[in-house]
């Protein structure tokens, strides 16, 4: 709910496209702001409100994520702000995780990985997560704490070999004290053996 009339709406964004390139600037400051990573990483607990703190920003616009086939194949426009959104974003990010590996928070890049793939692999799994949590939780305007608790947990078991086994154990900590209360990811049951 934006506070303002279909009618209001519409005479200041005469056509969809417009109030949707209008979206991609707020989500670019807004992410802007969420990628300010702290001066110096002192504590896993840091490292952990970073996580979250991007996490809630994609969750706030979800709706813009989860429609990106459609507004992407129709809109060059819309679909060139995106993919310079996306290589800002995953640059940053990083950067942050070099920072992190200067500092001996992550193992040094070893191929055929890199922290590029990482970074790659880290974008997929937020905007899987945002599709499954949207279906889980249509209305809420927040990321319910257990669909948080999920992601951060699926980020953690992306990133945890990639990082100082003392601070993968740490940041797991910080993710459960931010998070209290949620419960682990209910494990699927495991596929049956065909005869």
């Amino acid at each position: 709910d934006l506070g303002m009339s279909r009618g209001n709406l519409n005479y200041h964004f005469r056509r969809k496209r417009d109030l949707i390139l209008a979206t991609v600037d707020v989500l670019e400051a807004r992410l802007d702001e969420a990628l300010q990573r702290p001066e110096s990483v002192a504590t896993p607990v840091e490292a952990a409100e970073y996580i979250v703190r991007i996490i809630e920003t994609f969750w706030e616009f979800r709706f813009f994520f989860n429609g990106l086939s459609y507004l992407l194949r129709n809109h060059r426009p819309i679909r060139k702000r995106y993919v310079e959104l996306r290589d800002k974003v995953l640059h940053s990010i990083e950067v942050d995780i070099s920072y992190l590996a200067e500092r001996g928070y992550f193992l040094p890049e070893k191929s055929p990985n890199s922290f590029n793939l990482l970074v790659d692999n880290i974008w997929g799994l937020f905007l899987n997560w945002l599709r499954m949590a949207q279906i889980e939780s249509p209305l809420s305007p927040k990321p319910e704490k257990q669909a948080l608790y999920d992601c951060v947990t699926h980020f953690w078991s992306l990133c945890h070999l990639w990082l100082e086994p003392r601070f993968a154990l740490q940041l797991y900590t910080a993710f459960n004290i931010l998070l209290p209360g949620a419960k682990r990811p209910k494990a699927r049951k495991a596929p049956t053996r065909r005869s």
